[in-house]
């Protein structure tokens, strides 16, 4: 989708990016991922730097970080249906994608079966 957050929400996803789906007609696999905690603590405002990357974060020392700190991470990983045939333009396929995406998210649960769900 082509954005990154704090994992507060999911940012609206950029459309451009949909465009050779668009051309190729090519199948999509929508897959919503939610971290749950860190190092056996809940995810919280003093550890989600070391999972997400966003804003003004340098890339090196964020890498590092996340190397050296991170022991253990839980999440879920939702597989929603595949989106075949699609006939819209880009933006509304983004759009589309973005508010079926975040309602996983925010839910931390669909009606789709949630295929995996482990500890790393």
């Amino acid at each position: 989708e082509g954005t990154t957050s704090d994992g507060n929400t999911v940012l609206p996803f950029k459309s451009s990016l949909f465009e050779p789906i668009i051309q190729t007609r090519k199948p999509i696999l929508p897959i919503c991922i939610k971290y749950h905690s860190i190092n056996n603590t809940l995810l919280n405002d003093g550890n989600k730097d070391l999972v997400f990357y966003y804003g003004g974060m340098k890339l090196a020392r964020h890498v590092f970080e996340f190397l050296t700190k991170v022991k253990e991470i839980s999440v879920s990983i939702t597989i929603l249906p595949v989106l075949e045939n699609i006939n819209m333009d880009r933006k509304t396929l983004a759009k589309n994608l973005h508010k079926d995406i975040l309602n996983c998210y925010i839910n931390n649960k669909d009606d789709n079966e949630k295929i995996y769900e482990k500890s790393i």
